[in-house]
């Protein structure tokens, strides 16, 4: 109970059940813009959902489920999905440092 009591007082009772406030002010998620860019990039390569997984030893699913903003994912694991589209973490983030 007290952990709840915490949780409304931090106003943390305004997110639902995906995790994502209610309010946002994003169009869409950061899964959902990553998801889309893995895509991009695949298709670049002429990969296909398939031979990603190939790659990444995955089912084919689990490359559908990333692409659609369904999937939580790890950094590290972005890192590796972003090593076999054979691309530079610069060009992923579509960035200049």
């Amino acid at each position: 109970m007290r952990a709840f009591s915490f949780v409304v007082l931090l106003g943390l009772h305004q997110i639902h059940s995906n995790n994502f406030p209610l309010h946002s002010p994003f169009k869409h998620t950061a899964k959902e813009i990553i998801g889309k860019r893995i895509k991009l990039l695949r298709e670049e390569k002429q990969l296909t959902q398939q031979a990603l997984a190939d790659l990444l030893n995955v089912d084919r699913q689990y490359i559908w489920k990333l692409e659609a903003g369904k999937k939580d994912l790890t950094l590290d694991y972005l890192d590796k999905i972003i090593f076999k589209l054979n691309c530079k973490q610069e060009d992923f983030l579509n960035t200049n440092f």
